[in-house]
């Protein structure tokens, strides 16, 4: 579930790197360099459930933030 919710924040950035033209592209990286962990099945369950939890969070977070940046950029007061 955090895979597919970073998968969907990248291509959210990768909008708001061409609507709004902010340099957002370390933050896609960073992002990016997540995707690989979250393949690695560690064995302790409960760390993974704990860190799924706090990245799907983190990533509706920043997708409402990009969502009201672009809004501002698409209707300025």
């Amino acid at each position: 579930m955090a895979y597919a919710a970073i998968t969907c924040l990248m291509r959210t950035i990768q909008q708001s790197i061409q609507l709004i033209g902010c340099n957002l592209q370390s933050f896609y990286e960073k992002f990016e360099s997540l995707r690989p962990n979250l393949e690695k099945h560690t064995g302790d369950l409960d760390a993974l459930k704990s860190l799924e939890a706090e990245i799907i969070e983190l990533v509706c977070t920043t997708e409402d933030i990009l969502d009201l940046e672009s809004r501002n950029v698409k209707n300025p007061i």
